[in-house]
């Protein structure tokens, strides 16, 4: 149970840069009037930028709900320390 917990800090950080940074790409992509298909062309084009940017969050979101033994202090340690590996 408390390895759920673990992860929650990444979990929310990563949800609110995702949906955050989603919204941003999408109006940045979408044309004044756009139709429909620049509409999907516009998510396809800001969804792969935010897996792209946020990856790197659920990496450490999963490693720090897998841990058995407590190998990460927490967030900025586990970036430190995945970026040293």
């Amino acid at each position: 149970l408390r390895s759920l917990f673990n992860g929650l800090s990444p979990a929310l950080l990563g949800s609110a840069l995702s949906w955050g940074g989603f919204f941003y790409f999408y109006e940045r992509f979408k044309p004044q009037n756009a139709s429909a298909m620049n509409h999907a062309v516009a998510s396809i084009q800001s969804g792969a930028c935010m897996v792209l940017l946020t990856n790197p969050v659920w990496l450490v979101k999963t490693r720090l709900q897998l841990q058995k033994d407590q190998r990460y202090k927490g967030i900025l340690d586990a970036f430190s320390r995945i970026i040293k590996e």
